[in-house]
């Protein structure tokens, strides 16, 4: 029970960070009052005079329901602080926007090249394919000095090439803030994954693979293999359903 409740005051900081916006250092000045709150009142409830401080034995019954309902398994100042950091925790995970981070060149009218590695397996469909990039490296295209930068970008690519995990690729393009649809917020969705930015069907070129991860690279090929398998077991639409399943 108790860490239903922590998990649950840490949930909350997390979403009312992403409503109210606070800076980092805010939720961290809001968690170290809950924390000297902590620290002093089993301080304070040795002092004599406070000692002599009686509450009244009676309280009203509507405030004594009220009580049960919400009598909470820890102390609520250190559910408070746990929120606090759940805040802090979202806070945290927000960009910093400046010339290192890849969403500073968005919608900008000027063309890029950008160099990264691919984070993740393709996401092929039948008319284009996505790919998850860490920016590493950026440049305008008459310009050869490279920038470094970090962030996360989506580039969809014309279907048919073969893309891999840890392929480092190079991409040319105009890189913008990815599109917003009426009845859906695909910038808002990719946002809560860190991705700030968009290529759509760049000029990519494979540079070098093998620049990932070796443990994920053994894990997705394992998975590629067994999507085959599967393929090879079951018609569709069962294995397509068993492939979105993984």
């Amino acid at each position: 029970m108790p860490l239903l409740w922590l998990s649950l005051a840490f949930l909350g900081g997390v979403l009312l960070g992403d409503y109210l916006g606070w800076s980092l250092t805010a939720w961290l000045l809001l968690a170290a009052l809950w924390l000297s709150i902590l620290v002093v009142r089993p301080v304070l409830s040795r002092v004599p005079f406070l000692q002599r401080i009686h509450l009244p034995d009676r309280v009203s019954e509507p405030a004594a329901r009220l009580c049960s309902l919400i009598r909470a398994p820890v102390p609520y100042p250190f559910l408070l602080l746990i929120f606090s950091l759940g805040g802090a925790r979202f806070a945290l995970s927000v960009p910093r926007l400046d010339e290192r981070f890849i969403a500073w060149y968005n919608d900008l009218g000027v063309e890029y090249v950008v160099e990264g590695v691919i984070v993740d397996p393709p996401d092929a469909r039948d008319y284009y394919t996505n790919l998850r990039v860490r920016a590493e490296e950026i440049h305008p295209l008459n310009n050869s000095i490279d920038i470094p930068v970090d962030g996360l970008l989506l580039a969809k690519v014309t279907p048919g090439d073969d893309w891999w995990y840890g392929d480092r690729v190079r991409l040319q393009g105009e890189p913008g803030a990815p599109p917003e649809g009426e009845a859906f917020s695909y910038r808002d969705y990719l946002a809560r994954q860190g991705i700030y930015s968009f290529l759509s069907y760049p000029d990519a070129q494979l540079v070098e693979r093998g620049q990932g991860s070796p443990v994920l690279a053994s894990i997705y090929e394992l998975r590629r293999r067994a999507l085959e398998v599967v393929y090879q077991i079951y018609p569709d639409p069962e294995a397509s359903l068993l492939m979105d399943a993984t």
